[in-house]
């Protein structure tokens, strides 16, 4: 039976208390895939316990794609993250959708919103496409206050 974190959680403690409102990187660049499976894990440990809150952040790759990568923050950080919550575990927190910077799932879900059903992303971004071509052409609509 542990007496306390083991030296992975404490690493990423000791990170997250000296990184403050930054999110610090569970895995860091580089490392083996059992080394990631091992920060995971210790990230996982740390956020069930409520020892600090796992989000997902947009980063580049070394390609130049965006990637969604796991880190962490204090607890009481004002940091969600800011990616969307597809496919994500039950202990890492969900994104607002105000802080999130995936513009094209926020058209997304708010036309699927509006029209009361499911909109995939190609449908939803021609649906907005069309509404600012229309508002272009004709301006914006007043708004019937009384």
């Amino acid at each position: 039976m542990t007496t306390g974190p083991g030296k992975r959680q404490q690493a990423l403690l000791r990170a997250v208390h000296e990184a403050g409102d930054r999110p610090v990187l569970v895995v860091p660049p580089g490392a083996a895939i059992s080394d990631a499976v091992t920060w995971r894990k210790a990230a996982k440990a740390l956020a069930v316990k409520g020892k600090l809150r796992a989000i997902y952040i947009r980063q580049k790759d070394v390609r130049g794609r965006w990637r969604r990568r796991l880190a962490v923050v204090s607890v009481d950080s004002g940091n969600f993250g800011n990616v969307l919550p597809n496919n994500k575990p039950d202990w890492v927190a969900i994104a607002p959708p105000s802080v999130c910077s995936e513009v094209r799932d926020l058209r997304q879900a708010l036309i699927g919103a509006l029209l009361g059903e499911f909109v995939n992303r190609p449908t939803a971004e021609k649906l907005f496409a069309e509404a600012m071509e229309y508002t272009a052409a004709h301006g914006p609509q007043p708004v019937d206050h009384g």
